[in-house]
């Protein structure tokens, strides 16, 4: 009878425990960590940081799908640059192919710093590492969606309604959330797409991030627009 107790006590505690244990990163992409200490880990498999400014040479580099780190920088002069590159001040931007953490490998990963420190952390998420967050992690508080959209097939020209499906687990510990979403949705002409991600960052800075760069934008459209018209000022 006491052993049963035991054992009962002991499943009763597992998720507890699972939950107490702080999700702030995977491998040696924790947030708050220093630079240089990343990039060092990171070139023992990777190699040198190569360096990418535009979205075609983050899309190239990633199609190559072989091991490596590529540095993007923010160009003003762009209207498509790199994915989670914001141009924000003190803001440094890496993404890696595939990283190797305990086994899984994990892909197509961005990294965001702020004055040398990582801040933002976003990956693919397939099932294998899926199994593995929760795992460590638990489930954490889930959300779950379904929905449908209409298309247009364009062999036939006819519309239909498709299912989708959303699923979003977070997690928020101090000042770091974390955010694994997965879904499956339709484009317009009914094609299935499928998005499976997850975020790590802190508190905030990725919608801070995301409006500091819009509002860039707004400032040179509107330069742009005022210089247009000073030059038909004699028109």
């Amino acid at each position: 009878m006491k052993n049963l107790i035991v054992l009962f006590i002991l499943f009763k505690c597992i998720p507890a425990l699972s939950q107490d244990v702080q999700f702030k990163g995977i491998g040696p992409f924790v947030i708050g960590a220093n630079l240089s200490e990343i990039l060092e880990k990171v070139a023992l498999t990777n190699g040198k940081v190569k360096s990418g400014l535009t979205f075609s040479d983050v899309y190239s580099f990633h199609a190559e799908s072989k091991a490596g780190i590529m540095k993007t920088n923010y160009d003003t002069t762009s209207l498509m640059n790199a994915q989670y590159c914001y141009g924000f001040p003190g803001e440094l931007d890496f993404t890696i192919n595939n990283y190797e953490i305990a086994g899984i490998k994990v892909s197509k990963i961005y990294l965001i710093f702020i004055d040398s420190i990582l801040s933002g952390f976003v990956c693919n998420v397939d099932q294998e590492l899926k199994e593995a967050i929760m795992l460590k992690y638990g489930d954490g508080q889930l959300v779950k969606k379904l929905d449908s959209v209409a298309c247009r097939y364009t062999s036939s020209g006819n519309i239909k309604y498709e299912n989708t499906y959303s699923e979003t687990a977070s997690w928020k510990h101090d000042n770091v959330t974390v955010e694994r979403y997965n879904s499956i949705d339709y484009d317009k002409n009914c094609k299935i797409r499928g998005y499976h991600t997850l975020t790590i960052q802190t508190k905030g800075i990725m919608l801070k991030l995301l409006k500091y760069e819009m509002d860039q934008r707004k400032i040179r459209e509107d330069r742009r627009k005022a210089l247009k018209k000073e030059k038909l000022k004699d028109f």
